[in-house]
């Protein structure tokens, strides 16, 4: 009987939402932030709401949101996914959930064939208009009819979408490999810097932000013989933007006061700030996870935060935690370990904020094919704290320090800044990865990832610590 309430709840969310219209148009959005702000609330609060609410098919008319802040399941949502909702929205989310967990990695292992990347297809989940499985075909041949056999045996219609598609997942993913490889030669001949790439299968589309320090960035506009060049080279379809570079390097002042991060722990809880020189003189990071090997004990953050660092040690509330051990930045991942001392303790803990119950991860996931694009996840960073958001990519190329680093995740919905580097992912009680970086000066709430099972393969072969 349970379950079967909580499923009605979820029917009259839907139903609500569809009868609701959601605001659009720059004219009526200030009207809403005027009314907004005239009932206490500031207009951040708004926009991190929309965000939320249009990707996970929640209304964004503001006395829903309103309705949500003030509802008595506030706090509870806030606490598990960062944002207010009223019970019956976060039933809609729980439901949804469930349901992404039931078929999403089946559909994916049926078009991938247990191989790294899909040869013949596509697959992402959308989740801004209900959900549906979108499965992309870009060849007709007998193995792609088994796929669809398969599918339609497996997933309710109402949740399948098969589309037609131009390009596999392989063949972006090569494309982006190819043009790594010729960075260089490619930069001189569009006149050009490359400051991020990743693969975006919803779009079918290799989605690229350039820079030039010559070419002003008031405009967004790139001459189409760029795009074309590069479609011509690589034969897939790019999306070409210009920004800046996705670095963000550990923060040079001292971060804003966000509880108790920065406050002295005997436990190495996931989401504390970290230093790895005192005095601090060049920024802070965040802690990840626990982990051993060996033996050994080790927190798990950025392999940038205690890479050519002038101490051999890192600091947590101004105490000595342990020896930087171990860094690698590079393909697949930026992963660093700090060897434990004696006196700091392991745990699968994550705070999350001074108000809010400890976050935990009691599994995590043991191989990249487990995440797929449409995924949630959470996040908690030393600087910029709590946020929930989904996954946008699995193969993106950020540049840090001029390097492209092919293979990290890509989010969207959350927004990091300097210091939050090395900090962990989650959802759900399953472990993630650590951050690696934003997107530098660009407007998108973006971050890009190292998968925990690349942190621990690149890591020495790590074990997360899931033990309470």
């Amino acid at each position: 009987m349970k379950r079967l309430f909580t499923f009605c709840l979820s029917c009259l969310v839907l139903f609500s939402l569809g009868s609701i219209s959601i605001v659009s148009g720059e004219e009526n959005q200030d009207q809403h932030f005027n009314f907004y702000e005239e009932h206490g609330f500031p207009k951040e609060l708004y926009e991190k709401h929309v965000t939320y609410r249009t990707d996970n098919n929640l209304s964004t008319a503001i006395v829903d949101i309103k309705k949500a802040i003030e509802s008595e399941n506030a706090q509870h949502s806030e606490e598990n996914y960062s944002i207010a909702m009223t019970s019956e929205e976060e039933a809609y989310i729980v439901d949804r959930d469930k349901l992404m967990d039931q078929y999403g990695d089946k559909i994916a292992s049926i078009l991938s064939e247990d191989k790294e990347y899909m040869r013949y297809a596509t697959f992402h989940q959308e989740t801004s208009n209900g959900l549906k499985f979108v499965v992309g075909i870009s060849e007709q041949n007998e193995e792609t009819e088994r796929y669809v056999s398969e599918l339609r045996e497996l997933v309710p219609s109402k949740y399948l979408e098969i589309t037609n598609v131009e390009y596999s997942e392989l063949e972006l993913v090569e494309a982006v490999n190819a043009l790594i490889e010729s960075k260089e030669s490619i930069e001189k001949e569009i006149g050009y810097n490359i400051e991020n790439l990743y693969v975006d299968i919803p779009k079918n589309q290799i989605d690229l932000t350039l820079s030039n320090s010559a070419v002003a960035r008031t405009s967004n506009a790139l001459n189409t013989t760029t795009t074309d060049k590069l479609e011509n080279k690589f034969g897939v379809k790019f999306h070409t933007d210009l920004g800046s570079a996705p670095v963000k390097e550990a923060a040079q002042s001292y971060p804003p006061d966000n509880g108790e991060r920065e406050l002295t722990k005997d436990y190495m809880f996931g989401g504390l700030e970290i230093n790895i020189e005192r005095p601090i003189t060049s920024g802070w990071c965040t802690a990840g996870f626990s982990a051993t090997k060996n033996g050994e004990r080790y927190l798990v953050t950025a392999g940038h935060c205690i890479n050519d660092k002038n101490s051999p040690y890192t600091y947590q509330g101004g105490e000595i935690i342990g020896a930087n051990h171990f860094h690698y930045m590079g393909s697949k991942a930026d992963v660093g370990l700090i060897k434990l001392s004696s006196n700091k303790y392991l745990t699968n803990k994550i705070y999350k904020g001074s108000t809010m119950p400890m976050g935990q991860y009691t599994s995590y996931q043991k191989s990249r094919q487990e995440m797929q694009i449409g995924d949630k996840l959470c996040f908690s960073g030393a600087t910029t704290g709590f946020q929930c958001g989904n996954i946008i990519s699995t193969y993106s190329s950020p540049s840090l320090d001029g390097s492209l680093y092919p293979g990290l995740i890509v989010t969207s919905g959350i927004d990091s800044d300097g210091g939050d580097s090395g900090a962990p992912y989650w959802y759900n009680d399953v472990l993630l990865g650590i951050h690696t970086s934003g997107y530098g000066e660009s407007s998108y709430e973006r971050t890009h990832f190292t998968h925990v099972a690349e942190a621990i393969n690149l890591g020495g072969n790590i074990t997360p610590y899931i033990s309470n």
